[in-house]
């Protein structure tokens, strides 16, 4: 994240603003210390004058807010109300979106003591109909602007409030945001308005290596199976591994680097691995599929701009670079798995440890060998029958040769036999 000060023309990386999230243990230990610093006489002259005050609200996003639409995400728009004060910012919803980047603040003019009671709500907008409310989350401002501890403040922290419905003991998402609440007198605050702003998309590239398969069911009727993995984002981009030809078992042998340039953040940061069935002479068979979620990482290498590796996204344990990830059916079905290694590369690091796509130019970072138990030619007839045939089949088909054999000896002997029967019957 990014913000600027209009009187003062300074930006400040995203470090810096994280430096604002002050943990609530740490506002109390500097509270305690500075509350000498504010006399009780300030704070009964205080209470009993009427305080004009500008509450400004700097809104950053919303995280998890669940759909109120039945075909699409929320679109979701923000709304203040404090005393009889409403700020309505329904022109500026955002479409389709759960986890909305808002990036702005709000100005609302109050007294103190006197209407107190902020209340933030996130509704869902409707082109056709009554717009929703996703949830809201209330904020006392007296019990703020009268604390000796936050008089002190330095440094207003970020906070991130749930959100509820009125219907609903549920949390409804989140909110993030802070809120400064400045004395009309003083001038000076008044006018420092920081203008919060998105860090710029980050140039990356994913790296993901498919290594192998296992268990991957055998479709055709002569009891293999053709694999090839494909690996799709979200934003459309699409590769593929090479095939490994008449595999019996249900593993495959690919060793085969997807490389994806991408900018973060992304609307979705998701992944998904295919496996396939290749035919030659009709459509290939869909076997099976799993997806994996980057988010996490990405947001890692956003905020710090450092290359991350992608670990096992079912147990987040960093135990080894490759990972296994089960796929299934449509219905659930257990349809094989997948032995991966991911990697989000920042631009200048992907520029620095070059590696080609599948096991091409430069093969580095790491190496890709030739995968191992393919399908090889030979002028062995019997070898080529054994790797084209599976196990099962030949079993089938040797069957099927032995009752022909039987079915060829039964015909030329029968005449025989029963010419020889009836012979023995004339005498």
């Amino acid at each position: 994240f990014f913000f600027s000060s209009r009187r003062r023309h300074t930006r400040c990386s995203g470090v810096s603003w994280a430096r604002r999230c002050v943990q609530e243990t740490g506002v109390q230990q500097e509270g305690n210390e500075q509350t000498q610093l504010v006399s009780d006489q300030t704070l009964e002259k205080d209470l009993l004058a009427r305080n004009f005050c500008l509450v400004r609200v700097y809104v950053i996003d919303c995280l998890e807010l669940p759909s109120r639409d039945e075909d699409s995400l929320s679109d979701p728009y923000i709304v203040l109300k404090c005393g009889e004060t409403v700020v309505n910012d329904e022109k500026n919803y955002q479409q389709d979106t759960v986890t909305p980047q808002f990036y702005k603040h709000f100005d609302i003019k109050t007294h103190l003591p006197g209407n107190s009671e902020l209340e933030i709500e996130v509704w869902d907008y409707d082109k056709f109909g009554s717009h929703d409310l996703i949830g809201s989350t209330t904020i006392d401002l007296e019990n703020r602007f009268f604390s000796p501890i936050w008089r002190q403040l330095q440094n207003i922290p970020i906070e991130t409030r749930p959100l509820y419905h009125p219907s609903s003991t549920i949390q409804q998402g989140q909110i993030r945001l802070w809120i400064e609440i400045i004395p009309a007198s003083d001038s000076t605050k008044v006018n420092e308005l920081l203008e919060i702003i998105p860090k710029p998309p980050q140039s990356c590239e994913l790296r993901c290596v498919v290594w192998e398969t296992q268990d991957v069911p055998i479709l055709d009727i002569e009891d293999t199976v053709d694999i090839f993995v494909s690996g799709r984002l979200d934003d459309g981009q699409k590769q593929k591994t090479d095939v490994h030809y008449r595999s019996q078992t249900g593993a495959g042998s690919f060793n085969w680097r997807f490389v994806f340039p991408i900018l973060i953040p992304m609307k979705s940061h998701r992944i998904t691995f295919q496996i396939w069935d290749k035919d030659l002479l009709s459509k290939n068979d869909y076997i099976g599929e799993a997806t994996i979620d980057f988010t996490q990482e990405a947001k890692l290498s956003l905020a710090n701009d450092v290359s991350v590796k992608i670990v096992n996204v079912e147990t987040r344990e960093d135990s080894t670079e490759k990972f296994w990830i089960n796929c299934t059916r449509p219905n659930g079905e257990y349809a094989g798995k997948i032995l991966v290694q991911m990697e989000l590369l920042t631009k200048e690091e992907a520029k620095e440890s070059l590696a080609g796509e599948g096991r091409g130019d430069p093969n580095q970072n790491p190496f890709l060998p030739p995968p191992i138990g393919r399908f090889e030619f030979s002028m062995n007839p019997w070898k080529l029958y054994t790797q084209m045939i599976g196990p099962a089949m030949r079993r089938k088909i040797c069957l099927f040769f032995c009752l022909v054999i039987c079915f060829a000896i039964t015909i030329f002997v029968f005449p025989t036999f029963f010419g020889s029967y009836l012979a023995k019957l004339a005498i």
